[in-house]
C-alpha cells in the first residue's frame, strides 16, 4: 500500500514533464489525501480509482474520484444493523485515514439512530495482537461487531472465533486476501459493496492476465476511457474544457455507469452482501 511521501514524490516526479496533465490515481487514501491538495493548485486533472473519502475529490474542482464515497454505504450499514435488532455494537478500527473515517461515520450514524456503542478501539495500523481486543469486545456484550480495520479483517475474524464471541459481524469492504486469512471465521459477515465489474471486462481481464481482476482494476481501466470520452465530447485537449465535460459524464464503464456529483465524486448505490464460504452473495 502506498505511503503519503511516496505518492507525493511520484506525483511531483511526473509533474516535471510539462506534457502530462491527466493523472490516474493515487489508488489509496493515504496517498490520495496527500496528493489531492497539491494537485488542486496545479494545472492538471487527477482521477482517483479506489479512494472512498469525500475529502479527496473535494480538495479541488480538478480532482475526481471513480470510487464511491464509502460514508454512504457505512450509514446504510448502521441502519441495517438496527433494522436487524442489533442495538449494541463493538467497533474495531485502526488509525489508517479511511478506516478511522468510516469508524467515525458508523459511530455517529448508529448512535443517532438509537444504537449503543458497547466498545470502541482504534489500534495502530498493522496490529497483530487481536486476541486482547477481541476479549475486550466480548466483555462489552455486543449484538454486533463492526470492523473497519480492513488490513486486519482476517486475523480479527480468527481472534473473534478464538474467544468464542457470539455476535453478528459487519464491515464495509472485504476482499479475497482477508477471506483467505480468516479461514472461515468471517462466515456470515455482512458488508456493503457496489455493482460488480461487467461480465465482459472480467472475461477479457482473465483471458489476458489469467486471473480475476482485483479491487480497482475496473475503475483504473475506466479512468482512461473517462478521459477519452471527455476529450471527445469537449472536442479539445484544453484542461478546463475536459474538466467541464467530465462533470457531465454519463458513461457505461467496466465498473458500471459513471456519472459524477458536482464535486467530482462518482455516484453509486451501495448494495448489501453476505459472506457464505468464500462467496459474496446478495443479502436475502
Amino acid at each position: 500500500m502506498e505511503s503519503a511521501a511516496h505518492a507525493v514524490s511520484a506525483y511531483r516526479q511526473l509533474r516535471l514533464n510539462p506534457d502530462i496533465s491527466l493523472f490516474v490515481g493515487p489508488s489509496w487514501s493515504i496517498g490520495g489525501l496527500a496528493v489531492a491538495p497539491i494537485a488542486a493548485r496545479d494545472p492538471v486533472i487527477v482521477t482517483g480509482t479506489t479512494i472512498g473519502l469525500e475529502k479527496f475529490n473535494e480538495a479541488g474542482d480538478n480532482v475526481f474520484n471513480l470510487w464511491p464515497h464509502d460514508s454512504v454505504a457505512t450509514k446504510a450499514l448502521a441502519k441495517l444493523a438496527l433494522d436487524k435488532g442489533w442495538k449494541r455494537a463493538a467497533i474495531i478500527s485502526n488509525t489508517h485515514p479511511w478506516e478511522s473515517a468510516m469508524a467515525s461515520v458508523f459511530r455517529d450514524e448508529y448512535k443517532r439512530l438509537g444504537g449503543v456503542e458497547s466498545f470502541f478501539v482504534e489500534s495502530q495500523n498493522g496490529t497483530a495482537d487481536m486476541k486482547t481486543i477481541a476479549l475486550k469486545a466480548k466483555a462489552s456484550k455486543p449484538d454486533l461487531i463492526f470492523m473497519t480495520n480492513y488490513p486486519e479483517l482476517g486475523i480479527t475474524g480468527k481472534a473473534l472465533r478464538q474467544v468464542g464471541i457470539d455476535a453478528a459481524k459487519m464491515t464495509i469492504l472485504v476482499e479475497d486476501p482477508q477471506i483467505e486469512v480468516a479461514r472461515g471465521s468471517l462466515e456470515g459477515l455482512l458488508f456493503a459493496t457496489y455493482e460488480d465489474s461487467t461480465k465482459d471486462f472480467v472475461e477479457r481481464f482473465r483471458a489476458r492476465f489469467g486471473a480475476s481482476p482485483d479491487l480497482g482494476a475496473d475503475t483504473g481501466y475506466d479512468a482512461l476511457y473517462l478521459y477519452k470520452d471527455a476529450i471527445e465530447r469537449a472536442k479539445s485537449l484544453d484542461r478546463e474544457a475536459i474538466k467541464v465535460a467530465m462533470l457531465t459524464t454519463y458513461l457505461p464503464g467496466a465498473s458500471g455507469l459513471i456519472r459524477f456529483d458536482r464535486h467530482g465524486g462518482v455516484i453509486k448505490t451501495p448494495v448489501f452482501r453476505q459472506l457464505k464460504g468464500t462467496s459474496r452473495v446478495p443479502l436475502q
